[in-house]
């Protein structure tokens, strides 16, 4: 029996007997999923002894638990906002606003409850910002739009993954907002102090909406033409438009997701997934909106075994 050691039960001793030699003993089995992150090993003490309980023996079973790749990084927030400030430069008696470049932003941080190191990336790549992916540090690479009174604001999305093979992307991405301040010159600035109320007008632009993610069976793209499910709408107005041509699905302007070709599970890359990009458009404005969207695909059981050799002529003796 064990005696102690044994945290949350985790671990039963069967009892087991050699057919051959009539020797009985006992093995050690789990009585549950074991997780590294909760307990890191186990340290048991096992007893063994006579019918009458007189006579005893006593081991210790040190158990350590593997590492399993179960968890994905996780950001400390969901949301950052991070305020930049531009520099006045003074070109022939006009003052404009100057941005250092690769100057630092901001910084974003993920942890991976598996202990392994993290790595950042842009969801959509931008010729505003670049992010470290050592560090999740963010740089000012590009010029920011400059618009009279109009201070600007930038959304991003982060994602972030481990360093294993294959790796861990985080399920939910953090999204940055970026606003950018516009220095008022002096004379600016009397300007506004005679005037009795003043707007600031605020402009957003927006680069990617958060990634959706969704799980179907194989058995769900087996028609063609059929719709799978629809994408979300902010406005009624939206339109959707795929970005890149995918070979398993199209997407229809109202955000319906249709089957292009039959899904094969065993034709899919070792992610098992059908990713793409979804371009969304709001009529009557010129900005647009980017989606990605990850479709995992569960397999269904539809090939036979079959032998790889051609089966050679015997004969009984």
């Amino acid at each position: 029996s064990i005696i102690s050691g044994n945290t949350d039960d985790a671990f039963v001793l069967k009892e087991t007997r050699d057919d051959n030699t009539s020797e009985t003993g006992v093995v050690l089995v789990t009585r549950k999923s074991l997780d590294r992150e909760e307990v890191a090993s186990y340290s048991l003490t096992v007893q063994a002894s006579d019918g009458k309980g007189i006579d005893k023996a006593v081991t210790k079973v040190k158990v350590e638990v593997l590492d399993d790749n179960d968890n994905s990084p996780v950001f400390s927030q969901r949301v950052y906002r991070f305020t930049v400030g531009g520099y006045k430069r003074m070109d022939q008696n006009i003052t404009s606003n100057t941005w250092k470049r690769f100057s630092s932003i901001g910084k974003v941080t993920a942890t991976d409850a598996d202990g392994d190191r993290v790595a950042y990336r842009l969801a959509v790549p931008s010729n505003l910002v670049v992010i470290v992916p050592q560090t999740g540090d963010l740089l000012l690479t590009g010029e920011p739009p400059s618009l009279p009174d109009e201070d600007v604001e930038c959304e991003l999305t982060v994602e972030a993954h481990d360093l294993r093979t294959p790796n861990k992307v985080s399920h939910m991405p953090a999204q940055v907002w970026l606003q950018f301040n516009t220095l008022v010159d002096d004379q600016d600035m009397q300007r506004l102090d005679d005037a009795p109320h003043r707007i600031f007008k605020r402009r957003v632009t927006r680069a990617v909406r958060p990634t959706k993610r969704i799980e179907f069976t194989e058995a769900d793209g087996e028609t063609e033409g059929r719709i799978v499910f629809q994408l979300e709408k902010e406005t009624e107005r939206e339109t959707f438009k795929i970005r890149d041509e995918n070979p398993w699905v199209t997407v229809e302007p109202n955000g319906a997701v249709r089957v292009k070709k039959k899904w094969d599970y065993e034709e899919l890359g070792p992610e098992k997934t059908i990713d793409f990009w979804v371009t969304i458009t709001n009529a009557g404005v010129g900005d647009t909106d980017n989606q990605r969207v990850i479709i995992h695909v569960k397999d269904v059981n539809d090939e036979s075994p079959y032998f790889i050799n051609r089966p050679l002529p015997m004969q009984a003796v």
